[in-house]
Protein backbone atom coordinates (compact mmCIF):
# COMPACT_ATOMS: atom_id res chain seq x y z
CA UNK A 1 0.00 0.00 0.00
CA UNK A 2 2.87 2.39 0.75
CA UNK A 3 4.37 1.72 -2.67
CA UNK A 4 1.01 2.24 -4.38
CA UNK A 5 0.22 5.50 -2.57
CA UNK A 6 3.74 6.85 -3.12
CA UNK A 7 3.76 6.00 -6.79
CA UNK A 8 0.45 7.80 -7.39
CA UNK A 9 0.70 10.66 -4.90
CA UNK A 10 -1.14 13.81 -6.01
CA UNK A 11 -2.64 11.82 -8.91
CA UNK A 12 -5.41 9.39 -9.78
CA UNK A 13 -4.94 5.62 -9.82
CA UNK A 14 -6.85 2.73 -11.37
CA UNK A 15 -7.71 -0.73 -10.12
CA UNK A 16 -4.99 -2.05 -12.40
CA UNK A 17 -2.47 0.18 -10.62
CA UNK A 18 -3.54 -1.20 -7.25
CA UNK A 19 -3.34 -4.79 -8.49
CA UNK A 20 0.17 -4.18 -9.80
CA UNK A 21 1.30 -3.02 -6.37
CA UNK A 22 -0.36 -5.98 -4.64
CA UNK A 23 1.04 -8.42 -7.19
CA UNK A 24 4.57 -7.14 -6.62
CA UNK A 25 4.27 -7.70 -2.87
CA UNK A 26 2.34 -10.99 -2.67
CA UNK A 27 3.38 -14.54 -3.56
CA UNK A 28 -0.28 -15.36 -4.29
CA UNK A 29 -2.13 -14.97 -7.59
CA UNK A 30 -3.50 -11.48 -7.05
CA UNK A 31 -4.78 -11.01 -10.60
CA UNK A 32 -6.56 -14.34 -10.58
CA UNK A 33 -8.11 -13.38 -7.25
CA UNK A 34 -9.25 -10.01 -8.65
CA UNK A 35 -10.81 -11.63 -11.71
CA UNK A 36 -13.17 -13.85 -9.71
CA UNK A 37 -13.69 -11.67 -6.63
CA UNK A 38 -14.02 -8.22 -8.24
CA UNK A 39 -15.07 -8.83 -11.83
CA UNK A 40 -17.64 -11.62 -11.52
CA UNK A 41 -21.09 -11.50 -9.96
CA UNK A 42 -22.69 -14.17 -7.82
CA UNK A 43 -22.34 -15.45 -4.28
CA UNK A 44 -20.42 -18.52 -3.12
CA UNK A 45 -21.59 -21.13 -0.62
CA UNK A 46 -19.31 -23.16 1.66
CA UNK A 47 -20.88 -26.46 2.73
CA UNK A 48 -20.08 -28.98 5.42
CA UNK A 49 -21.02 -32.57 4.62
CA UNK A 50 -19.89 -35.95 5.96
CA UNK A 51 -18.25 -39.06 4.57
CA UNK A 52 -19.14 -41.36 7.42
CA UNK A 53 -18.12 -39.26 10.43
CA UNK A 54 -15.46 -37.28 8.56
CA UNK A 55 -16.36 -33.63 7.83
CA UNK A 56 -15.87 -32.50 4.23
CA UNK A 57 -15.79 -28.89 3.06
CA UNK A 58 -16.96 -28.05 -0.46
CA UNK A 59 -17.57 -24.81 -2.29
CA UNK A 60 -20.34 -23.86 -4.70
CA UNK A 61 -19.15 -20.92 -6.77
CA UNK A 62 -16.03 -19.67 -8.51
CA UNK A 63 -13.92 -17.95 -5.85
CA UNK A 64 -10.97 -19.28 -3.85
CA UNK A 65 -11.48 -18.90 -0.10
CA UNK A 66 -9.03 -18.79 2.81
CA UNK A 67 -10.59 -18.99 6.27
CA UNK A 68 -10.37 -20.49 9.73
CA UNK A 69 -12.21 -23.72 10.50
CA UNK A 70 -12.92 -24.53 14.14
CA UNK A 71 -13.97 -27.87 15.59
CA UNK A 72 -16.05 -28.33 18.74
CA UNK A 73 -17.38 -31.22 20.74
CA UNK A 74 -21.14 -31.76 20.50
CA UNK A 75 -21.40 -29.73 23.74
CA UNK A 76 -19.46 -26.93 21.96
CA UNK A 77 -16.19 -27.25 23.82
CA UNK A 78 -13.40 -26.02 21.48
CA UNK A 79 -11.21 -28.80 20.09
CA UNK A 80 -9.01 -27.02 17.55
CA UNK A 81 -8.74 -24.54 14.68
CA UNK A 82 -6.83 -24.38 11.43
CA UNK A 83 -6.48 -22.03 8.46
CA UNK A 84 -7.53 -23.64 5.19
CA UNK A 85 -7.73 -22.83 1.49
CA UNK A 86 -10.82 -24.03 -0.35
CA UNK A 87 -11.34 -23.88 -4.10
CA UNK A 88 -12.57 -26.51 -6.57
CA UNK A 89 -11.48 -29.62 -4.69
CA UNK A 90 -13.32 -30.89 -1.58
CA UNK A 91 -11.33 -30.71 1.66
CA UNK A 92 -11.64 -33.61 4.11
CA UNK A 93 -10.93 -33.09 7.82
CA UNK A 94 -10.38 -36.64 9.12
CA UNK A 95 -8.78 -35.45 12.37
CA UNK A 96 -12.18 -33.99 13.35
CA UNK A 97 -14.34 -37.03 12.70
CA UNK A 98 -17.54 -36.94 14.72
CA UNK A 99 -17.04 -33.32 15.81
CA UNK A 100 -18.98 -30.14 15.16
CA UNK A 101 -17.27 -28.13 12.42
CA UNK A 102 -17.68 -24.39 11.82
CA UNK A 103 -16.09 -22.95 8.64
CA UNK A 104 -15.23 -19.25 8.53
CA UNK A 105 -15.34 -19.10 12.32
CA UNK A 106 -13.16 -15.97 12.22
CA UNK A 107 -15.28 -14.24 9.58
CA UNK A 108 -12.37 -13.93 7.13
CA UNK A 109 -14.24 -14.66 3.89
CA UNK A 110 -17.52 -13.68 2.26
CA UNK A 111 -19.80 -16.63 1.53
CA UNK A 112 -22.94 -18.36 2.69
CA UNK A 113 -22.29 -21.17 5.15
CA UNK A 114 -24.33 -24.38 5.17
CA UNK A 115 -23.67 -26.70 8.10
CA UNK A 116 -24.25 -30.44 8.20
CA UNK A 117 -27.02 -31.76 10.46
CA UNK A 118 -24.72 -32.63 13.39
CA UNK A 119 -23.10 -29.19 13.43
CA UNK A 120 -26.36 -27.31 12.84
CA UNK A 121 -28.26 -29.09 15.62
CA UNK A 122 -25.47 -28.59 18.15
CA UNK A 123 -25.07 -24.92 17.27
CA UNK A 124 -28.75 -24.05 17.37
CA UNK A 125 -29.19 -25.67 20.77
CA UNK A 126 -26.25 -23.91 22.43
CA UNK A 127 -25.13 -21.06 20.18
CA UNK A 128 -24.79 -18.51 22.98
CA UNK A 129 -22.50 -20.83 24.95
CA UNK A 130 -19.67 -20.04 22.52
CA UNK A 131 -17.37 -17.46 24.14
CA UNK A 132 -16.16 -15.71 20.95
CA UNK A 133 -18.65 -13.05 19.82
CA UNK A 134 -17.21 -13.04 16.28
CA UNK A 135 -17.89 -16.77 15.90
CA UNK A 136 -21.36 -16.26 17.35
CA UNK A 137 -21.96 -13.48 14.79
CA UNK A 138 -21.05 -15.84 11.94
CA UNK A 139 -23.28 -18.55 13.38
CA UNK A 140 -26.27 -16.29 14.08
CA UNK A 141 -26.17 -15.25 10.41
CA UNK A 142 -25.75 -18.88 9.31
CA UNK A 143 -28.49 -20.26 11.54
CA UNK A 144 -31.02 -17.61 10.46
CA UNK A 145 -30.22 -17.84 6.75
CA UNK A 146 -32.99 -19.33 4.60
CA UNK A 147 -34.30 -21.67 7.26
CA UNK A 148 -38.03 -22.43 7.59
CA UNK A 149 -39.89 -19.76 9.57
CA UNK A 150 -40.62 -22.15 12.43
CA UNK A 151 -36.91 -22.96 12.83
CA UNK A 152 -36.01 -19.24 12.68
CA UNK A 153 -38.49 -18.34 15.41
CA UNK A 154 -37.56 -21.36 17.52
CA UNK A 155 -33.89 -20.32 17.48
CA UNK A 156 -34.82 -16.78 18.43
CA UNK A 157 -36.98 -18.01 21.32
CA UNK A 158 -34.29 -20.35 22.62
CA UNK A 159 -31.13 -18.29 22.15
CA UNK A 160 -31.93 -14.56 22.04
CA UNK A 161 -32.65 -14.25 25.80
CA UNK A 162 -29.21 -15.79 26.45
CA UNK A 163 -27.22 -13.68 23.96
CA UNK A 164 -24.88 -11.37 25.90
CA UNK A 165 -23.81 -9.10 23.03
CA UNK A 166 -26.09 -6.09 22.41
CA UNK A 167 -24.78 -5.91 18.85
CA UNK A 168 -25.78 -9.50 18.14
CA UNK A 169 -29.17 -9.07 19.79
CA UNK A 170 -29.83 -6.13 17.47
CA UNK A 171 -28.52 -8.00 14.43
CA UNK A 172 -30.70 -11.05 15.11
CA UNK A 173 -33.79 -8.89 15.59
CA UNK A 174 -33.06 -6.86 12.45
CA UNK A 175 -32.63 -10.09 10.48
CA UNK A 176 -35.95 -11.36 11.83
CA UNK A 177 -37.81 -8.15 11.04
CA UNK A 178 -36.32 -7.40 7.62
CA UNK A 179 -35.91 -10.89 6.20
CA UNK A 180 -38.46 -13.16 7.88
CA UNK A 181 -41.41 -10.95 8.82
CA UNK A 182 -41.16 -8.45 5.96
CA UNK A 183 -40.37 -10.82 3.11
CA UNK A 184 -41.17 -14.46 3.89
CA UNK A 185 -44.14 -15.01 6.19
CA UNK A 186 -47.66 -15.17 4.75
CA UNK A 187 -49.83 -12.36 6.12
CA UNK A 188 -51.82 -14.78 8.29
CA UNK A 189 -48.67 -15.66 10.28
CA UNK A 190 -47.29 -12.16 10.90
CA UNK A 191 -49.21 -11.45 14.12
CA UNK A 192 -48.15 -14.72 15.76
CA UNK A 193 -44.53 -14.19 14.68
CA UNK A 194 -44.48 -10.70 16.22
CA UNK A 195 -45.77 -12.13 19.51
CA UNK A 196 -42.99 -14.73 19.44
CA UNK A 197 -40.42 -11.98 18.91
CA UNK A 198 -41.92 -9.92 21.72
CA UNK A 199 -41.75 -12.89 24.09
CA UNK A 200 -38.09 -13.47 23.19
CA UNK A 201 -37.36 -9.82 24.06
CA UNK A 202 -38.74 -9.99 27.60
CA UNK A 203 -36.20 -8.18 29.75
CA UNK A 204 -34.38 -10.17 32.46
CA UNK A 205 -33.68 -8.32 35.68
CA UNK A 206 -29.90 -8.77 35.58
CA UNK A 207 -29.21 -7.55 32.04
CA UNK A 208 -26.65 -4.85 31.29
CA UNK A 209 -27.94 -1.52 30.03
CA UNK A 210 -26.96 -1.76 26.35
CA UNK A 211 -28.39 -5.26 26.05
CA UNK A 212 -31.55 -4.06 27.79
CA UNK A 213 -31.88 -1.24 25.26
CA UNK A 214 -31.52 -3.68 22.34
CA UNK A 215 -34.16 -6.01 23.77
CA UNK A 216 -36.49 -3.12 24.62
CA UNK A 217 -36.32 -1.84 21.03
CA UNK A 218 -37.21 -5.30 19.76
CA UNK A 219 -40.12 -5.52 22.17
CA UNK A 220 -41.29 -2.03 21.19
CA UNK A 221 -41.72 -2.88 17.49
CA UNK A 222 -43.08 -6.39 18.01
CA UNK A 223 -45.52 -6.25 20.92
CA UNK A 224 -49.27 -5.79 20.52
CA UNK A 225 -49.65 -4.88 24.19
CA UNK A 226 -50.74 -1.24 23.99
CA UNK A 227 -51.14 -1.09 27.78
CA UNK A 228 -47.46 -1.99 28.24
CA UNK A 229 -46.33 0.65 25.75
CA UNK A 230 -48.54 3.31 27.32
CA UNK A 231 -47.09 2.47 30.73
CA UNK A 232 -43.56 2.88 29.36
CA UNK A 233 -44.46 6.18 27.75
CA UNK A 234 -46.08 7.60 30.89
CA UNK A 235 -43.14 6.56 33.06
CA UNK A 236 -40.52 7.45 30.45
CA UNK A 237 -38.98 4.11 31.36
CA UNK A 238 -39.52 0.38 30.90
CA UNK A 239 -41.01 -1.73 33.64
CA UNK A 240 -37.43 -2.63 34.66
CA UNK A 241 -36.59 1.05 35.12
CA UNK A 242 -34.61 1.53 31.91
CA UNK A 243 -34.97 5.16 30.83
CA UNK A 244 -36.30 5.66 27.32
CA UNK A 245 -33.68 7.33 25.15
CA UNK A 246 -35.11 9.36 22.22
CA UNK A 247 -34.78 6.51 19.72
CA UNK A 248 -36.50 4.03 22.03
CA UNK A 249 -39.20 6.53 22.98
CA UNK A 250 -40.04 7.18 19.32
CA UNK A 251 -40.14 3.41 18.69
CA UNK A 252 -42.73 3.18 21.47
CA UNK A 253 -44.69 6.13 20.04
CA UNK A 254 -44.60 4.58 16.56
CA UNK A 255 -45.90 1.19 17.68
CA UNK A 256 -48.50 2.67 20.01
CA UNK A 257 -49.82 4.84 17.18
CA UNK A 258 -49.79 1.79 14.90
CA UNK A 259 -51.96 -0.08 17.42
CA UNK A 260 -54.43 2.80 17.59
CA UNK A 261 -53.27 3.96 21.02
CA UNK A 262 -52.14 7.49 20.08
CA UNK A 263 -53.91 10.22 18.15
CA UNK A 264 -52.57 13.31 16.43
CA UNK A 265 -52.68 15.67 19.47
CA UNK A 266 -50.61 13.27 21.60
CA UNK A 267 -48.13 12.74 18.76
CA UNK A 268 -47.79 16.50 18.44
CA UNK A 269 -47.12 16.69 22.20
CA UNK A 270 -44.32 14.14 21.73
CA UNK A 271 -42.88 16.16 18.84
CA UNK A 272 -42.79 19.34 20.91
CA UNK A 273 -41.35 17.44 23.86
CA UNK A 274 -38.48 16.19 21.69
CA UNK A 275 -37.78 19.49 19.96
CA UNK A 276 -35.31 18.12 17.38
CA UNK A 277 -35.34 17.38 13.65
CA UNK A 278 -35.33 13.67 14.50
CA UNK A 279 -38.39 14.25 16.63
CA UNK A 280 -40.15 15.95 13.72
CA UNK A 281 -39.51 12.87 11.56
CA UNK A 282 -40.58 10.55 14.36
CA UNK A 283 -43.89 12.38 14.53
CA UNK A 284 -44.32 12.11 10.74
CA UNK A 285 -43.86 8.32 10.97
CA UNK A 286 -46.23 7.97 13.91
CA UNK A 287 -48.96 9.99 12.19
CA UNK A 288 -48.64 7.82 9.07
CA UNK A 289 -48.72 4.63 11.16
CA UNK A 290 -52.19 5.23 12.63
CA UNK A 291 -54.61 2.44 11.58
CA UNK A 292 -57.12 4.59 9.68
CA UNK A 293 -57.83 5.11 6.01
CA UNK A 294 -57.53 8.85 6.55
CA UNK A 295 -54.03 8.57 8.02
CA UNK A 296 -52.86 6.39 5.12
CA UNK A 297 -54.39 8.68 2.52
CA UNK A 298 -52.71 11.71 4.06
CA UNK A 299 -49.34 9.96 4.21
CA UNK A 300 -49.60 8.84 0.59
CA UNK A 301 -50.53 12.31 -0.59
CA UNK A 302 -47.58 13.81 1.30
CA UNK A 303 -45.23 11.27 -0.31
CA UNK A 304 -46.44 11.64 -3.87
CA UNK A 305 -48.10 15.02 -4.38
CA UNK A 306 -45.64 17.39 -2.73
CA UNK A 307 -42.86 18.15 -5.25
CA UNK A 308 -40.71 19.55 -2.45
CA UNK A 309 -40.93 16.62 -0.03
CA UNK A 310 -37.43 15.91 1.29
CA UNK A 311 -35.70 12.54 1.19
CA UNK A 312 -35.82 12.28 5.00
CA UNK A 313 -39.51 13.14 5.18
CA UNK A 314 -40.35 10.74 2.35
CA UNK A 315 -38.60 7.90 4.17
CA UNK A 316 -40.31 8.78 7.46
CA UNK A 317 -43.71 8.73 5.76
CA UNK A 318 -43.01 5.35 4.12
CA UNK A 319 -41.91 3.87 7.47
CA UNK A 320 -45.33 4.68 8.89
CA UNK A 321 -47.36 3.86 5.79
CA UNK A 322 -46.24 0.24 5.35
CA UNK A 323 -47.14 -1.13 8.79
CA UNK A 324 -46.65 -4.87 9.23
CA UNK A 325 -49.93 -5.30 11.05
CA UNK A 326 -51.99 -3.21 8.61
CA UNK A 327 -51.58 -5.05 5.35
CA UNK A 328 -55.25 -5.04 4.36
CA UNK A 329 -55.52 -1.32 5.07
CA UNK A 330 -52.58 -0.35 2.84
CA UNK A 331 -52.90 -3.05 0.16
CA UNK A 332 -54.47 -0.58 -2.33
CA UNK A 333 -51.28 1.50 -2.23
CA UNK A 334 -49.06 -1.35 -3.48
CA UNK A 335 -50.08 -0.97 -7.12
CA UNK A 336 -50.07 2.82 -6.73
CA UNK A 337 -46.48 2.68 -5.43
CA UNK A 338 -45.32 0.57 -8.37
CA UNK A 339 -47.02 2.94 -10.80
CA UNK A 340 -45.71 6.24 -9.40
CA UNK A 341 -42.24 5.17 -8.20
CA UNK A 342 -40.45 5.58 -11.58
CA UNK A 343 -41.63 9.18 -11.88
CA UNK A 344 -40.64 9.99 -8.30
CA UNK A 345 -37.25 8.33 -8.77
CA UNK A 346 -36.38 10.70 -11.60
CA UNK A 347 -35.96 13.55 -9.09
CA UNK A 348 -32.36 12.42 -8.52
CA UNK A 349 -30.28 9.48 -7.29
CA UNK A 350 -30.76 10.22 -3.57
CA UNK A 351 -34.52 10.42 -3.99
CA UNK A 352 -34.48 7.30 -6.18
CA UNK A 353 -32.75 5.42 -3.37
CA UNK A 354 -35.41 6.59 -0.92
CA UNK A 355 -38.15 5.46 -3.32
CA UNK A 356 -36.49 2.06 -3.69
CA UNK A 357 -36.19 1.66 0.08
CA UNK A 358 -39.88 2.57 0.39
CA UNK A 359 -40.80 -0.82 -1.07
CA UNK A 360 -43.83 -2.29 0.78
CA UNK A 361 -42.51 -3.61 4.08
CA UNK A 362 -44.45 -6.86 4.27
CA UNK A 363 -44.81 -10.06 2.21
CA UNK A 364 -46.46 -9.59 -1.19
CA UNK A 365 -48.59 -11.98 -3.18
CA UNK A 366 -47.35 -13.49 -6.44
CA UNK A 367 -49.63 -11.12 -8.34
CA UNK A 368 -48.22 -8.10 -6.50
CA UNK A 369 -44.65 -9.24 -7.13
CA UNK A 370 -45.52 -9.63 -10.81
CA UNK A 371 -46.52 -5.97 -10.90
CA UNK A 372 -42.93 -5.11 -9.96
CA UNK A 373 -41.52 -7.60 -12.48
CA UNK A 374 -43.63 -6.04 -15.21
CA UNK A 375 -42.50 -2.53 -14.22
CA UNK A 376 -38.85 -3.65 -14.44
CA UNK A 377 -39.32 -4.34 -18.16
CA UNK A 378 -39.71 -0.60 -18.74
CA UNK A 379 -37.06 2.11 -18.67
CA UNK A 380 -36.37 2.82 -14.97
CA UNK A 381 -33.79 4.96 -13.17
CA UNK A 382 -30.83 2.68 -12.43
CA UNK A 383 -30.93 3.22 -8.66
CA UNK A 384 -34.60 2.26 -8.42
CA UNK A 385 -34.07 -0.74 -10.70
CA UNK A 386 -31.30 -2.04 -8.43
CA UNK A 387 -33.46 -1.74 -5.30
CA UNK A 388 -36.41 -3.48 -6.92
CA UNK A 389 -34.32 -6.30 -8.38
CA UNK A 390 -32.73 -6.88 -4.97
CA UNK A 391 -36.16 -6.92 -3.30
CA UNK A 392 -37.54 -9.47 -5.75
CA UNK A 393 -34.44 -11.64 -5.37
CA UNK A 394 -34.62 -11.49 -1.56
CA UNK A 395 -38.28 -12.52 -1.75
CA UNK A 396 -37.52 -15.54 -3.92
CA UNK A 397 -39.09 -13.97 -7.01
CA UNK A 398 -36.19 -12.84 -9.20
CA UNK A 399 -37.19 -10.69 -12.18
CA UNK A 400 -37.45 -12.47 -15.53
Amino acid sequence: MNAHLSRHRFANATLEDLLSALDAASPRDVRGWAQVWLRQSGHDTIRVSRVGDVPVLTRDGVRPHRFTVTAYSTSLEPVGSRLVDLADEPLQLPEWAGLVVVPNSGGETFARIELDALSYNSITHALTALPDPLTRAVLWATALDRVPPAAHLELLTRQLPLESSPTLVTAALDRTRNDLVRRVLPPSQVAAALETVAAACTLPSDTDEQRAVALARGLAWATSDATLLRRWLDADATDRGLALDPQLRWAVVHRLAELGGLEAPEIETERLRDGTAEGDLGAVTALAARPTAEAKSAAWAAMTEDPNVSVHRFRALAAGLWSLSQRELVAPYIAAYVAVAPTLARRGSAFAAAVGRAFPAFPLTVEELELVSEALRADLPAVLRRHWEDELDDRGHPPR
